[in-house]
């Protein structure tokens, strides 16, 4: 099956979140953001005229922007939540697409220390910075499913696998 782009633009709601879990978002776009600007490179380096995911690069800025500017412009403190007003369904496909990449590439990579020995303490830390992305992809808020730009990225079965180390052990 061939990977077609859709953006829904229907409005499912509102998001209230930490300033903190904004970040982690941002930071989730952001990783998706550039393994998708490198695959567009890829193909521009071998001659391509068509990039293959430039119409998500430009959704996923979009989305990058606006949660930049809310963290930027908000006068609350760390503890208060911020609320995006009217969020798009295609918005939160993606946002949860970037938590998903996010988990996995952390995860993969706490597992790689961990195969090549790293002491516990480190690893212990290195699985901290993991607990609240987990957090987040359980918020109800983020109950929507991954958008298919992700297992153009990693597989499903990969997806699948990152998504169950969110089941309470």
């Amino acid at each position: 099956m061939t990977y077609s782009y859709y953006f829904d633009d229907k409005t499912v709601g509102n998001m209230a979140l930490q300033p903190s879990d904004w970040k982690i978002l941002h930071s989730a776009l952001q990783l998706l953001n550039d393994e998708l600007m490198h695959w567009n490179q890829k193909v521009g380096d071998v001659g391509a005229q068509k990039m293959p995911y430039e119409q998500e690069v430009q959704d996923i800025d979009r989305i990058m922007r606006s949660i930049r500017n809310k963290i930027k412009c908000s006068s609350q403190s760390q503890y208060d939540d911020l609320t995006e007003k009217g969020v798009s369904l295609g918005s939160q496909s993606l946002l949860k697409a970037a938590l998903t990449l996010l988990l996995c590439r952390q995860s993969q990579n706490f597992e790689d220390k961990k195969n090549a020995g790293w002491p516990s303490a480190a690893l212990d830390s290195l699985s901290e910075e993991i607990k609240p992305i987990k957090e987040l992809l359980r918020e109800e808020q983020l109950s929507y499913e991954p958008h298919e730009v992700l297992w153009q990225l990693i597989s499903r079965e990969q997806s699948m696998e990152c998504q169950s180390q969110l089941e309470p052990a």
